[in-house]
């Protein structure tokens, strides 16, 4: 009996914080891309597609000279754009 009613007052007190969450669930209106945080997430973006822009450049242009001392400084370039993908935590990067 005692684990009945254990499990009974466990539901009880689980379900009226777990219904709320999705009763008062509001439409999406479209608010998120207007918000502050909205703007940054839309820049990260711009931002990763330059760094992946950039890291392609970089390697292109080191496969070109591949072998060669003038490679390296395309190689380290092509390293700090990677770098700094990940430091900004683009999908690309990780």
């Amino acid at each position: 009996m005692s684990i009945l009613r254990a499990t009974i007052v466990t539901a009880l007190l689980v379900l009226p914080n777990v219904l709320p969450s999705t009763a008062f669930a509001r439409p999406n209106d479209g608010r998120f891309h207007k918000s502050a945080e909205g703007s940054r997430l839309m820049s990260q973006k711009e931002a990763c597609g330059l760094y992946k822009d950039m890291l392609d450049l970089a390697e292109k242009e080191a496969d070109k000279r591949a072998g060669t001392k003038a490679a390296a400084p395309y190689a380290k370039e092509a390293d700090s754009w990677w770098e700094a993908g990940v430091r900004h935590g683009c999908s690309w990067a990780s």
